[in-house]
């Protein structure tokens, strides 16, 4: 039958098929259908288990990745820690030489420092000793000059003194020295003191009645001023009153000590220009005695 049928399909291609006849169910056996219940039910208290399998097989898998990405981490870091423990120890030993640097700059600071000083104590030494050396060669040409400076000094006459005359005295500069008086000028004066005063003190009180020589209030100066006078060479001043005296005024000069005084000065240059001052100031006594006064006798 299904092979004339198959025939009579294949004679009519193009006519209606036979639609083949619904199978008929069978009613199963109710042992069956409990074994699927059970089976069912088994499958559905299985699915927990399948859950915490499958949750344990990625827990399994995300641990896995975890350790190796948290492998992978621990390494960076790890590289990361070398490399920070190496920079830190350059910048440890660059620290050191650093300090070693600044230590060494330090003591060179230190060293040129005393350097320094030391130069410093050297200079002023130096410099004291050029000082001492100055002072020295002063001294020493102040000695020099000493020993070898011109000395003039004035010696006194014996005046002469008569009633209608103007006195005069004259007066010696010679020169004691071991060098020429260089720019010499002299100059004199006669004093006779006044009759009323009293005796003629040898205190201070002398030179509030006697003044000092000086150029300024002498009366008779040399003509050849700024004269030369060498060793052992010696000069004459003829000094006189500048008035005539009475026979009242010879009494009283041959009466009183001291009545009539006589004053010179002199100044003069050695060859290194140094300049000196001679003063002399003489006294005539009734006696004939000529005294030096107790003050103005001087070289300078």
């Amino acid at each position: 039958m299904d092979a004339t049928e198959n025939g009579n399909h294949q004679d009519d291609p193009g006519g209606d098929m036979e639609q083949p006849p619904a199978a008929i169910e069978r009613p199963r056996p109710a042992i069956n259908n409990q074994a699927g219940q059970r089976n069912a039910t088994k499958e559905k208290e299985n699915w927990p288990q399948r859950i915490e399998a499958v949750c344990a097989v990625l827990l399994v898998v995300i641990t896995g990745f975890y350790t190796y990405y948290a492998a992978g981490q621990l390494h960076k870091m790890k590289r990361s820690t070398d490399a920070a423990e190496k920079a830190a120890t350059v910048a440890d030993q660059t620290l050191k030489e650093i300090q070693k640097g600044r230590n060494d700059t330090h003591d060179l600071a230190e060293a040129a420092k005393r350097q320094a000083t030391d130069a410093g104590t050297l200079a002023q030494a130096a410099v004291d000793q050029v000082a001492l050396l100055r002072d020295t060669l002063k001294s020493s040409e102040k000695r020099f000059a000493l020993e070898q400076r011109p000395y003039i000094w004035f010696t006194s006459r014996k005046p002469i003194v008569q009633a209608s005359t103007n006195v005069g005295w004259i007066v010696d500069s010679e020169n004691y020295g071991r060098s020429p008086a260089l720019k010499l000028r002299t100059c004199g004066l006669l004093m006779l003191r006044d009759t009323n005063l009293q005796p003629l003190p040898l205190d201070q009180q002398f030179k509030t009645q006697v003044p000092a020589p000086s150029f300024g209030n002498c009366r008779h100066r040399a003509t050849n001023e700024n004269r030369t006078l060498a060793p052992p060479g010696g000069k004459n001043m003829l000094v006189n009153l500048g008035r005539v005296i009475t026979q009242d005024d010879v009494n009283f000069i041959n009466s009183t000590p001291g009545a009539l005084i006589i004053q010179a000065i002199a100044e003069y240059e050695d060859k290194m220009g140094n300049r000196y001052t001679t003063t002399s100031c003489d006294m005539w006594f009734p006696t004939g005695l000529i005294v030096a006064c107790p003050y103005y006798n001087d070289m300078k």
